[in-house]
């Protein structure tokens, strides 16, 4: 019997890191990319056509305030309705 595998959004402005991420992801035979999103709407338009088990987060997209996002994706109307976020920012030394 195949286990579920668990679905994922990476949603992060800089292209090169959200593929980069989801391409790695993507190698994990438990996982699935179902997608990713340079901004607040394309991710709000990805969450309500996918079921998201778990979202890779930029808090910091460019002009944007990602952690408000945060929020949307568990509130939204969507398939995404009840899931939890992984939140990602800049590193910090």
């Amino acid at each position: 019997m195949q286990q579920k595998r668990i679905r994922i959004a990476v949603i992060d402005d800089q292209s090169v890191f959200a593929e980069a991420l989801a391409s790695r992801l993507s190698d994990e035979p438990d996982l699935e990319v179902v997608g990713t999103a340079g901004s607040s709407v394309e991710a709000l338009e990805l969450f309500s056509h996918h079921e998201i088990d778990v979202v890779a987060l930029d808090v910091a997209l460019a002009g944007e305030d990602g952690l408000a996002l945060s929020g949307a994706s568990c509130s939204t109307d969507g398939p995404t309705s009840g899931s939890w976020s992984l939140q990602v920012g800049p590193m910090t030394g």
